[in-house]
């Protein structure tokens, strides 16, 4: 399976350097990626304009459900040198009911494409191949 995620600026800026080994999606309802992506999956990762800039494999997937703020907050500190901890991961993400942790692999940055417009500024789409909706 193929996704697309978008992502801020910053956290994005992070697993294209690789300082960032982890995409990390806190939610506030069970909704994807939430148990939608698994291992071997490919991750496309765009920018908050809709631009897609890097793709990468899914090596593994964490999913936490039912979260309080200090579970949380010690997910966090368990994983904190894959996730590189954010001021708003630690301020608001930490009472959102669900977490989503997908380790990345192999990750490269491509040539930019935007996708199908039916799809722009989506945070998650899932599809069976991406260039059904590359445009």
């Amino acid at each position: 399976m193929d996704h697309v995620a978008e992502y801020n600026r910053n956290p994005l800026s992070k697993m294209v350097t690789g300082s960032r080994k982890a995409a990390v999606h806190f939610l506030k309802k069970m909704e994807p990626p939430y148990e939608s992506i698994g291992e071997d999956d490919t991750l496309y990762m765009t920018t908050r304009d809709g631009i897609t800039i890097a793709k990468a494999e899914v090596e593994k997937v964490e999913n936490f459900k039912d979260l309080n703020p200090e579970m949380a907050k010690q997910i966090i500190t368990e994983h904190s040198e894959d996730i590189s901890p954010t001021k708003i991961m630690l301020e608001r993400d930490i009472y959102r009911k669900y977490l989503t942790i997908i380790w990345l692999k192999n990750l490269q940055e491509m040539s930019p494409f935007t996708v199908s417009p039916k799809y722009k500024h989506r945070q998650w789409v899932t599809v069976e191949d991406i260039n059904k909706i590359r445009h």
